[in-house]
């Protein structure tokens, strides 16, 4: 409006002077709208008119309000030397303003040298001078000079302790911190108690010094205060439990900031943006999903404004939960309940959505979404299709994973990457599991061609293809290709050759599985008790009985006895146990019967057997 106000003067009345400038260049240094301060300066110079030192003081003010390391510390100085140009001095006001921009851009050594000239020039700095320098050698890390700094001070107020107790904070000095509040009230005598603002300021720097138990004590200390009679101290506000709540963050102390919420609700004290945030983010990492969108719920119960970007991590949360009412149900209510808030969908929150489809495996669902955005003028992206491609594979509708395929490769490269290892691998996985080992390979093949790398999971789902069709001649061709990858995570496992012996047992060629056997022993690798099986029945298939009587042993000694219920259960049944980087690609393939290999017939392979035994 004040810019606005200076268009109108100077358009429609002609009128353009040195002092309505000045007014709105202070409106705009309060609003740190430093941009447009500088464009009002510049209106004065296109008009020939003198500015004033008054002129000079609201520009460095503004950079001043708007300084961070990458802008508001260059512009000062450029204000600094336009005041010597105009013949102007610097007087406290604009020598405390440019010692903040500097320090606020963490150039302490100019704010140092800037504090110097004043003192030559023979200005006295106050409270707010010395506040700004502590200041910026904190943001430094120069607590050495921020409490020699300190020291100077003839009669330090509230600011200037709240000042040293960050900078002592921002270097991890958090037995200074303490030393700060208690000679602060040392200071005062008596019975007088600093004010919250110190209080803040100290829970703030030790949560940054990563503790935990201090800032819980203070806080405690803080309520009996408070709570006395009379009332020794304010009733910590939400800024206090937010730097309470950043002290469990930094302490990864998830339930106790479950603790401090209670507290905040309990007493009435509306959570802000800051502590919300922080709370969910601490949930988040710990993986409390279900607690995440509960403390959500009640955070938006409450009227924490919560934009698309925290809606979306619900609707993540939903799927990483995996609950059947989150997924099936809540993810839809999170998404419905963000349009009914005019927070309109973007490309990441249909992709989110289309992802929730996919682990419900409701491709008619998924496809609803998917041309919603697109009637929206959304264009989706590779994660998007990826998402719809691997839900094609629970529909064995293998055709249209194709076509969509196709169509992600035509998305323009300035809305998406081209399609990756996942968007290869989910293809491929759709096609190997509609029986399409040959299509799988012809993908696979442009997938080498494109030099997009392979991972285990691209192997492991042309390998299961091969194991169903009993192909392991093209089973130990993928092996070669795994050997000569340069990762090593794609190196052939246990599992890898569990498959080639299952492929070697349904075409009862013993003399291949034992091969792969021998092959699997030289790369140490533990057979698992369904490989030893395999190997019993192509052995027994082919009348070599003293080798079936030895792999029957081996299988028995592979699996471990349960004392307690008497169940027999393998020392390493699950693939997810024996290699976590499948328990990681789980999550992106939703899909658990992608990894669990076929059950072996075996029932015949008991007929011919005279020992009763067995």
């Amino acid at each position: 409006q004040a810019v606005s106000l200076v268009d109108l003067s100077r358009k429609r009345y002609g009128v353009l002077t040195v002092d309505i400038v000045n007014a709105a260049i202070a409106v705009c240094a309060r609003a740190r709208k430093m941009e447009q301060a500088f464009s009002l300066y510049g209106l004065l110079i296109d008009n020939n008119i003198s500015p004033k030192p008054q002129t000079f003081g609201a520009l460095m003010t503004a950079t001043a309000q708007a300084a961070t390391e990458t802008k508001g510390w260059q512009e000062a100085l450029s204000v600094e030397s336009e005041m010597e140009k105009n013949g102007f001095k610097l007087d406290l006001v604009t020598y405390t303003a440019l010692i903040t921009a500097l320090g606020r851009g963490g150039r302490w050594e100019q704010a140092e040298q800037a504090f110097e000239r004043m003192r030559r020039n023979s200005i006295v700095p106050n409270m707010v001078t010395y506040s700004a320098l502590i200041t910026a050698f904190g943001n430094g890390g120069q607590w050495e000079k921020a409490l020699s700094t300190f020291s100077q001070c003839e009669r330090p107020d509230v600011v200037a302790y709240s000042c040293l107790a960050t900078a002592m904070g921002k270097s991890g000095q958090w037995q200074h911190v303490l030393d700060t509040l208690k000679n602060c009230e040392n200071s005062l005598g008596g019975d007088k108690t600093p004010s919250l603002i110190l209080y803040n300021s100290v829970l703030s720097a030790l949560a940054r010094c990563k503790r935990l138990r201090e800032p819980l004590d203070l806080f405690n200390a803080m309520l009996e205060k408070a709570e006395a009679d009379p009332p020794l101290l304010a009733m910590p506000n939400h800024v206090s439990y937010r730097a309470l709540i950043e002290a469990c963050e930094t302490t990864n102390a998830a339930e106790q900031a479950l603790d401090v919420y209670a507290g905040m609700q309990k007493r009435h004290v509306r959570a802000d943006m800051g502590s919300s945030t922080t709370l969910l983010r601490l949930l988040l990492n710990n993986k409390m999903w279900g607690t995440a969108i509960k403390v959500f719920d009640s955070l938006v119960e409450e009227g924490v404004p919560m934009d698309r970007f925290w809606y979306t991590k619900m609707i993540t949360a939903c799927v990483k939960a995996k609950e059947n009412y989150l997924v099936q149900v809540k993810a839809h209510n999170l998404f419905n309940d963000m349009r009914l808030k005019s927070i309109l969908p973007g490309v990441v929150e249909y992709g989110a959505m289309i992802h929730v489809c996919a682990k419900e495996k409701n491709l008619q669902r998924a496809m609803l979404h998917f041309e919603q955005m697109q009637d929206e003028h959304i264009q989706p992206d590779v994660p998007i299709y990826t998402s719809l491609i691997k839900v094609c594979a629970h529909h064995s509708d293998w055709e249209k994973a194709l076509d969509l395929f196709a169509e992600m490769e035509q998305i323009p490269p300035e809305y998406s990457d081209p399609p990756g290892t996942r968007a290869y691998n989910a293809l491929i996985t759709t096609l190997t599991n509609c029986r399409h080992r040959h299509k799988a390979l012809k993908v696979f093949e442009k997938m080498r061609a494109a030099q997009i790398p392979p991972d285990r999971v691209t192997f492991d789902r042309l390998i299961q293809g091969y194991e169903a069709a009993g192909e392991f001649e093209m089973i130990a061709k993928m092996m070669e290709l795994m050997d000569d990858t340069t990762d090593p995570d794609t190196q052939p496992t246990a599992t890898t050759y569990q498959r080639a012996i299952s492929a070697c047992q349904q075409r009862g060629s013993w003399a291949e599985a034992l091969q792969f056997y021998d092959d699997m022993l030289e790369r140490e690798l533990q057979p698992k008790e369904n490989t030893y099986l395999a190997l019993y029945d192509v052995c027994l298939s082919a009348k070599k009985t003293d080798l079936a009587a030895q792999f029957y042993a081996f299988m028995q000694q592979s699996t471990v006895y349960d004392s307690d219920n008497n169940q027999a259960s393998s020392f390493e049944t699950s693939r997810f146990q024996e290699d976590p980087y499948y328990e990681e690609e789980e999550d992106a393939y939703a899909d658990d019967a992608y990894f669990d290999p076929e059950p072996f017939e075996v029932d015949s392979a008991f007929e011919d057997i005279d020992n009763p035994d067995v």
